[in-house]
């Protein structure tokens, strides 16, 4: 097998598996190889750390979960002992540090029954009380970063009409068991489903039922690889905030969302320290790359007010794990 079939399968994989009983079968399929090549290219990238995980990505919203980002404004003094603090909550799933007065960048995601605002405000207590800005996502412009091997481009799923945030859906306790089921890291085996749903006491078409439905229901987004960008090939990431408001913004947004390097595009809340609404992720082989790709839509944009904030360092990276016993202290 050729290593442009390697980079086919890898960048399908980030895609989505079908909700079938041979999800690397009719991957196979697509990528014009072998279900064993698929199952060995995948053992393979997970044993080099290449592919972080294969699992389910749900929208905790739908689920009933309240969800932010946030920032801190921790003095680099502080910083390390700080970033340790967020990174243990087990509802932080993101957590680094970036160039800028608010230093630490995290997601925050908490159960029903559990105020967002006053566990964000916790958190800063503990951290040494730092300033905190919550930045809940109001709009949903692009969401879904994929990085396309066989290209070499950071590309993720196209702009859309922005999305208001979803309502919470009423869920089962065999919904429940199969979000469980399917955000755990699938084995790379031809019917990976089966192992999945008999840890959790369901069948394999129980489980492909439940999660047909939660994908239907938006409550799902997909099953698919996570791959370390790093280790792809794309150590660049700058998270762009704009300073654009209303008509300006949409325009913005939806141009932003329309090219390849953007990953994720949000409208958030502003401050009076912080004028920017506006929250668009690229990603691309280095820094500097982002930052050319930036300011080229920043001139075609008409030059808005933009700051850029550079990862300094990653503390922190994985999918959050919803409805686990014991997964928010209280």
């Amino acid at each position: 097998m050729t290593s442009a079939h390697q980079a086919r399968i890898l960048t399908l994989a980030q895609e989505g598996l079908e909700l079938c009983p041979e999800p690397f079968a009719r991957l196979a399929i697509r990528a014009g190889v072998t279900q064993e090549a698929v199952l060995e290219t995948l053992q393979r990238a997970r044993r080099q750390g290449l592919v972080r995980e294969i699992s389910g990505l749900f929208d905790g919203r739908a689920l009933g979960y309240s969800t932010t980002l946030a920032a801190m404004a921790v003095p680099e003094a502080a910083l390390e002992s700080a970033a340790a603090v967020v990174s243990a909550h087990p509802g932080v799933s993101h957590n680094y540090a970036r160039d800028h007065f608010y230093s630490l960048w995290f997601t925050l995601a908490v159960p029903p029954g559990v105020s967002l605002e006053e566990e964000a405000r916790r958190l800063a207590r503990q951290t040494g009380g730092w300033e905190l800005r919550l930045f809940p996502a109001l709009r949903t412009f692009k969401l879904g970063v994929r990085f396309d091997l066989e290209e070499g481009s950071a590309a993720a799923r196209q702009g859309q009409a922005p999305v208001e945030p979803p309502e919470p859906l009423p869920l089962t306790e065999r919904d429940i068991r199969c979000v469980r089921a399917l955000q755990r890291d699938l084995p790379i085996v031809a019917r990976p489903f089966q192992d999945a749903a008999a840890a959790f006491g369901l069948s394999e078409e129980e489980l492909l039922a439940s999660a047909a439905r939660l994908l239907e229901r938006g409550a799902l987004r997909r099953v698919a690889a996570v791959v370390r960008h790093r280790q792809a090939g794309f150590a660049g990431n700058i998270m762009s905030v704009w300073d654009v408001r209303c008509a300006v913004l949409e325009k913005a947004a939806l141009y932003l969302s329309s090219l390849p390097c953007i990953s994720h595009c949000y409208e958030r809340p502003d401050y009076e320290d912080w004028p920017y609404r506006l929250f668009a992720m690229a990603h691309a082989a280095t820094d500097e790359q982002c930052e050319t790709l930036l300011r080229k839509a920043a001139a075609e944009l008409g030059d808005p007010p933009v700051a850029f904030l550079r990862t300094r360092r990653e503390f922190k990276k994985r999918r959050v794990r919803y409805f686990e016993p014991d997964s928010l202290s209280q």
